[in-house]
């Protein structure tokens, strides 16, 4: 278990990327406007600390704030289901994949479900809302500004 640690990094590392490039590379190619990209940007960390993110990406704050809540309840209500359905078994990874994308709202879940995948998503739930506070606005200044 102690080599997994730095997959485990990885994986919450990779989580704000793709959240990065999703809001700022492909959204625009949809016609989305900075405003909009800066809302959804932090979408998949806890609230108090979306909204943060949201207003140094000067992103819509209220709107910013919803969406981290509908997207918590997604992954709380199908993120179990889909991470079975495509046979992640591992109960590691399982907390890893809910915790970094329903944060808190798919903890809870994953603490009803089992003690370990709660761990794990309460890990990985704490890592990316670290990770997205200190390096979405480092991005979003060198590369999007």
């Amino acid at each position: 278990m102690d080599n997994d640690y730095p997959w485990g990094l990885l994986s919450c590392l990779m989580a704000v990327f793709i959240g990065f490039i999703f809001a700022f590379y492909l959204l625009p190619l949809l016609g989305s406007g900075a405003e909009l990209s800066g809302t959804l940007a932090p979408q998949s960390i806890t609230t108090p600390i979306a909204v943060q993110v949201s207003q140094s990406l000067h992103g819509i704050v209220s709107l910013t704030a919803a969406i981290v809540v509908f997207v918590g309840l997604l992954g709380a209500t199908f993120g179990f289901s889909l991470l079975k359905l495509v046979g992640v078994k591992n109960k590691q990874a399982v907390g890893l994949a809910i915790g970094c994308a329903s944060h808190v709202l798919g903890t809870a879940k994953a603490l009803e479900n089992d003690q370990e995948i709660g761990a794990f998503s309460s890990l990985a739930l704490i890592v990316c809302a670290i990770l997205t506070a200190i390096l979405m606005p480092i991005l979003f200044h060198f590369l999007i500004v």
